[in-house]
């Protein structure tokens, strides 16, 4: 009975303390200048980049093509816009033609802007001031259509959207994790390195061009069964972490939380408030939380780009059993713990015992971390042999019997006078952890006659 409560409450607050954010999530209009376009920009200001480009249609043979013209104007003064360039088909007649696209794209204005701001909502901002089946409204972006490249736009405090163009001006980014850019309606691939059509990618700890050899990746499951009901912080991720995903590997009804190390603010899932799937901005980037919410039971996902701006506990809020979290995340090796720190085993003491008298359990977290500054770290840096027990049996005094009676049954007669009610009375003794034994019965036990 105290765990379908307990799953009530927390549907109850799911629902009342996320319908906004739900909203939100369905029909999203928060366009994130993610932080991580801005580690690989260059200084581009006034400059084209045609060495890399992309040609819809191909490049296809050089026959029958004219030269390139002159470069068109850039479509964005900075943050990376995109120029083109035409050809003329100087084939005449039937029977042959060119092969290929006809115009050439490429990056230009790479350089960041003086303002942080965002494209597309500046796009959509320019519909305010006109109306909209009579009413004038405040435009932001809709990135949940099925085409990234037109300009969907919500009105605030509504729960619709409406394509204001078919195409977003050219540089526009196709998504908010992405470098890739929109091209006459059509999204196109950007390198890290922010040029058009470039193969330049990153490694694991968002290296443009990186290798991997500076960065370290930490893997592994967390399916400890010790852990008790309620909060238990099962991992720590340290700032810089890059390329975070954290996942369950089954169905539960439980649920992972993230907590700030500097303040011990939640920032999900955090009080027993338990949000619905949204992407929202935790430690300076976008983190993507995934869960169906067509049944209660699913596995929770976790995804975040990073790099994160600060420490952040894992928890797991724990309701039944652990069905095991799979957890990876990369950072660069100068951030990564040192080969020659020490980690040791800590324990809380012992919880009271469940019960006041008879055979019950107890419990006590049971962490590993760093032996100078004591910091979490994950249990496999431990020696698995040497965990000290989470839990263990109480013994406390034997539960003394006592008389438990049931409600009085109805009196015997509607009306009048000499009536009689009854009830049975049990004696029961407490064994162990609630157990009880029954060593007696009296049945049929009368009170006076009703008058």
């Amino acid at each position: 009975m105290g765990c379908f409560s307990l799953r009530s409450l927390l549907l109850a607050a799911i629902v009342i303390s996320n319908c906004i954010t739900w909203t939100a999530s369905r029909h999203s209009y928060t366009h994130n200048v993610s932080g991580h376009r801005r580690r690989h920009r260059r200084q581009g200001a006034g400059q084209y980049l045609p060495n890399s480009y992309v040609i819809p249609g191909g490049e296809g043979s050089e026959k029958g093509w004219g030269p390139w013209g002159n470069p068109s104007n850039c479509s964005r003064p900075c943050g990376g816009g995109v120029a083109s360039q035409k050809r003329i088909c100087l084939i005449e007649g039937s029977g042959a033609s060119c092969t290929g696209g006809d115009t050439k794209y490429f990056s230009c204005n790479t350089q960041d802007c003086p303002e942080q701001s965002d494209f597309r909502a500046e796009q959509c901002a320019e519909f305010n001031d006109k109306a909209f089946k009579g009413t004038k409204y405040s435009w932001v972006p809709y990135t949940n259509g099925p085409r990234p490249c037109e300009l969907n736009c919500m009105p605030k405090g509504e729960r619709f959207y409406y394509r204001q163009a078919p195409k977003v001006t050219d540089g526009t980014r196709c998504n908010d994790e992405s470098f890739d850019v929109c091209v006459d309606g059509t999204c196109q691939p950007v390198g890290c390195d922010m040029m058009l059509g470039s193969n330049a990618r990153e490694d694991k700890c968002r290296v443009c061009r990186g290798n991997g050899t500076n960065c370290h990746t930490n893997a592994g499951l967390i399916d400890n069964q010790d852990y008790t009901q309620g909060y238990n912080d099962i991992l720590l991720i340290p700032e810089g972490a890059t390329n975070i995903i954290i996942e369950e590997i089954d169905k539960s009804n439980n649920y992972l939380a993230l907590r700030s190390k500097k303040d011990n603010k939640y920032y999900l899932n955090g009080d027993y408030q338990i949000s619905f799937p949204h992407t929202m901005q935790i430690a300076g980037v976008p983190w993507h939380y995934e869960r169906s919410v067509q049944g209660f039971a699913a596995p929770d996902k976790l995804r975040c780009l990073g790099p994160i701006n600060e420490p952040l506990y894992l928890s797991l809020l724990l309701q039944e059993t652990n069905v095991g979290i799979k957890y990876e995340y990369s950072i660069p090796k100068d951030l990564a713990p040192p080969t020659n720190a020490t980690y040791t085993w800590t324990h809380e003491e012992f919880s009271p015992c469940s019960v006041t008298c008879g055979s019950g359990f107890q419990t006590r977290n049971v962490t590993c971390r760093t032996r100078d500054e004591l910091e979490i770290v994950d249990e496999s840096l431990c020696d698995a042999g040497l965990r000290p027990i989470a839990n263990e049996t109480c013994q406390l005094a034997e539960c003394m019997p006592e008389w438990v009676p049931s409600p009085w049954g109805p009196c015997s007669k509607l009306c009048g006078s000499g009536g009689s009610q009854s009830r049975s009375v049990q004696c029961q003794k407490i064994i162990s952890n609630g157990q009880v034994k029954i060593n007696l019965i009296f049945q049929a036990v009368p009170t006076e006659p009703q008058g």
